[in-house]
């Protein structure tokens, strides 16, 4: 399923022009990418942002961070319909991908869906949220739209907290 996503995922990068390319045209190592940890979501002045470490490789890239809350399972693909509240971030997603080890702040936006328009519930109730951060790199195109660049996710239950 995960390299189902990739695909369609990278496709749909490569469609909406949201991929970093260098302008140096020099030759690449083959694209990789790794993600190493993932924050809480942290609710500061009412906007979400989720921090996480990575490393990759790669001319091409883009990174896709998602937190939705609601009742069921969100962690089943296609569950978005079920969320109350999905914010994401898939805009402006810049990686530096020279092979060392960065981590990047994401304030996460609500998405264009109006049922989806919720706000992120923090704790102390208890709330988390389905967390999806998720990393594909490629030297060229072909790479990300076959799936044969890099590619990594961390997609896990997360606290929501204040600060």
């Amino acid at each position: 399923m995960a390299h189902t996503w990739a695909r369609w995922t990278a496709a749909a990068v490569v469609a909406a022009g949201g991929v970093v390319m260098p302008s140096a045209e020099a030759a690449a190592p083959a694209a990789s990418a790794t993600v190493v940890s993932v924050s809480k979501v942290h609710i500061v002045d009412g906007k979400p942002f989720v921090a996480g470490t990575y490393s990759c490789t790669g001319k091409l890239s883009h990174l896709w961070v998602s937190a939705k809350q609601g009742r069921g399972n969100l962690a089943v693909e296609g569950s978005g319909a079920k969320a109350r509240a999905w914010w994401e971030r898939t805009r402006d997603n810049k990686l530096n991908c020279d092979g060392n080890q960065h981590t990047v702040l994401v304030r996460l936006h609500r998405t264009d869906k109006a049922a989806h328009t919720g706000r992120l519930i923090p704790e102390p109730r208890g709330r988390r949220a389905w967390v999806q951060f998720c990393i594909v790199t490629g030297n060229n195109a072909k790479d990300l739209n076959e799936g044969t660049g890099g590619f990594d996710s961390s997609m896990k239950y997360r606290h929501v907290i204040r600060g």
